[in-house]
């Protein structure tokens, strides 16, 4: 299944890194959020040299993710939680997590963890207008 999520980060980069506790991605509202918050912790001078894309300074990445076997569970909120629990699903066969995330966005909507970098395809690297970019995900 192929599902269409976005990822929000104050850093540019060309691909994902593996991370230890998931990449995460999740539905527009989301990943703004996750950018806004990023861009919070920064230095004044820092977030002054960021460009600017329709207004902020944020940046939202659309990507499709190719999951075929994801395991359901309630947000693990730690990172060393996540580890735990990626662990576990990865051990039982399954390709990526789905959760049900309050805590970032405006709404609670399914976000996915992911491991294996190569279920990842970035579409499109810096969403400068969120019509077009916001592309329901489908509930698994």
């Amino acid at each position: 299944m192929t599902i269409v999520a976005f990822h929000g980060t104050a850093v540019d980069f060309d691909a994902f890194r593996p991370s230890p506790a998931g990449v995460h991605f999740g539905s527009f509202d989301q990943a703004a959020h996750v950018a806004s918050m990023a861009l919070g912790g920064m230095r004044p001078e820092e977030f002054a040299r960021r460009p600017e894309v329709n207004g902020w300074r944020g940046r939202i990445i659309r990507v499709e993710l190719a999951i075929e076997n994801a395991k359901r569970i309630p947000d693990p909120m730690t990172d060393l939680s996540w580890i735990r629990e990626i662990e576990r699903a990865r051990a039982e066969g399954y390709d990526a997590i789905v959760y049900e995330n309050a805590w970032e966005g405006r709404e609670k909507t399914d976000s996915y963890a992911v491991w294996d970098l190569d279920q990842v395809t970035i579409v499109e690297g810096y969403c400068r207008d969120p019509e077009p970019c916001q592309a329901a995900a489908p509930r698994m």
